[in-house]
């Protein structure tokens, strides 16, 4: 784990602007306990930062970047291994090795549906190939959010080895849209035992 100063140094986030990421649910990854941070979720930070900024970015809005990249967290923590080999040649090979993470959007018979991605080029390549009709990609580099991440640890002294969390603690996708739906349920629930369309 690292204190509260150390991800404001990897994130560059100040005290307001966590606060307001927080109310808003704006983080992609967020501990349980507040005062406890680790250097996933300041990565996590980082990767839906990309997405967010413009013109280097895609310029998107900062609550649809979080979820895209909590929705392809768990995948990101299962691929550690191949983000960590990925970061010593960025840069000065062809970029082959790097990885990237985002979602795609897809059709189904009636509706289009997101689909968490992580993987390299090539494996993009496939994904899209498979995927049928395809309405957008939206994906960034996560092997140059790492990269940046170690730079900034390294500047500062700041220990980011272990950092990788089981890919099995963390939300998937499905798991958002169960929620999604478990809500909606008890909402028309709600509703209808309000109106006296519930069971008796």
């Amino acid at each position: 784990m690292i204190s509260r100063a150390q991800f404001f140094v990897l994130t560059k986030l100040d005290s307001d602007g966590l606060s307001a990421l927080k109310r808003r649910n704006q983080l992609p990854v967020v501990n349980a306990v507040d005062r406890d941070y680790s250097p996933f979720e300041a990565f996590a930070y980082l990767i839906a930062e990309r997405l967010v900024v413009s013109p280097d970015g895609h310029g998107m809005n900062r609550s649809m970047a979080a979820e895209i990249v909590r929705d392809a967290a768990s995948i990101i923590a299962r691929r550690a291994p191949d983000i960590e080999a990925s970061a010593p040649a960025f840069r000065y090979d062809d970029g082959s090795g790097d990885l990237f993470a985002g979602r795609l959007h897809v059709a189904t018979e009636q509706f289009s549906r997101s689909v968490p991605f992580v993987g390299t080029k090539a494996e993009l390549a496939e994904a899209l190939a498979g995927a049928g009709t395809v309405f957008g990609i939206n994906v960034t580099n996560v092997t140059a959010s790492f990269v940046l991440l170690q730079r900034r640890a390294a500047g500062e002294g700041i220990d980011i080895s272990g950092m990788w969390p089981d890919p099995a603690s963390l939300p998937t996708a499905e798991d958002r849209v169960q929620r999604i739906a478990a809500n909606w349920r008890a909402a028309v629930g709600k509703t209808n035992k309000d109106r006296g369309l519930g069971e008796e």
